[in-house]
């Protein structure tokens, strides 16, 4: 899909959607929204790679509005996500997927195709999450080169920290993208929102991520037992709920 790119650039917010340590927010000039936007990513980079046996929840929804023979339709596309991870596996569930994976085995379940497909497993070991927040770092610094600061206030109720950013020439055609809204929450220090506005001929108009809720140490056991269990019991048989389930092996296939 067309805006592969600003999944590239959200998979890096998740990943830095972590608790802040900062006390407040500097006064709002557009250099000082730099300033405290660099800091907060730089403090949540650094907390990304120190992922460990605590199991991470993220609650957060999509809303996309797609555009239709190049006019902004009214018709908005939503989806609800929940993600759960720590050093071993991840699981992220909505009603259209649910994905696990472990070092041995990645499992993504289509209830309503009635389909299972089997991938080779993945190590979410120190390196992996080392490699990911370095790339986050590239992809943060690449998006701030490439887009000024054209508004950021307080907003009104909610007492959001809004940061409105005007991508370039260059960073229209590397992201596809004309502007990015961020609206942190100024006593938590987290994102509440993130606003992508798609450049002209692009499928969407633009996509927006509220995040709901999330917990650092959330307790649950959905990631306590192998991923395989999640769908296979003892026997290695499916387990009831996905008797008649087509299963569809990628590790079997030669490379």
């Amino acid at each position: 899909m067309k805006h592969s790119c600003c999944l590239k650039i959200f998979g890096f917010l998740i990943l830095l959607f972590l608790e802040n340590s900062r006390d407040g927010f500097s006064q709002l000039q557009n250099n000082d929204c730099i300033v405290d936007l660099k800091k907060t990513f730089s403090t949540l980079n650094g907390q990304a790679k120190n992922v460990d046996q605590k199991i991470r929840y993220y609650k957060y929804s999509v809303f996309a509005t797609p555009k239709k023979e190049k006019k902004v339709t009214s018709e908005i596309q939503k989806s609800n996500f929940e993600v759960f991870y720590n050093n071993k596996k991840s699981l992220v569930k909505n009603s259209n997927i649910e994905s696990i994976q472990d070092k041995n085995i990645s499992i993504s379940i289509l209830p309503k195709e009635k389909t299972i497909f089997l991938s080779p497993g993945i190590s979410l070991n120190e390196e992996y999450f080392k490699k990911a927040a370095g790339f986050a770092s590239f992809l943060q610094d690449s998006i701030l080169d490439m887009s000024e600061v054209i508004n950021c206030e307080i907003t009104g109720e909610d007492s959001l920290l809004r940061i409105k950013l005007k991508f370039n020439i260059k960073g229209r055609k590397v992201y596809n993208l004309t502007f990015m809204e961020l609206f942190l929450e100024k006593n938590l220090e987290m994102f509440k929102r993130i606003i992508f506005y798609y450049s002209p001929g692009e499928e969407y108009s633009q996509i927006e991520y509220v995040f709901d809720e999330y917990n650092l140490n959330y307790k649950t056991d959905l990631l306590q037992n192998p991923a395989a269990q999640y769908i296979f019991n003892s026997n290695n048989s499916l387990l009831d709920k996905y008797k008649g389930f087509k299963i569809i092996d990628n590790r079997r296939q030669k490379k």
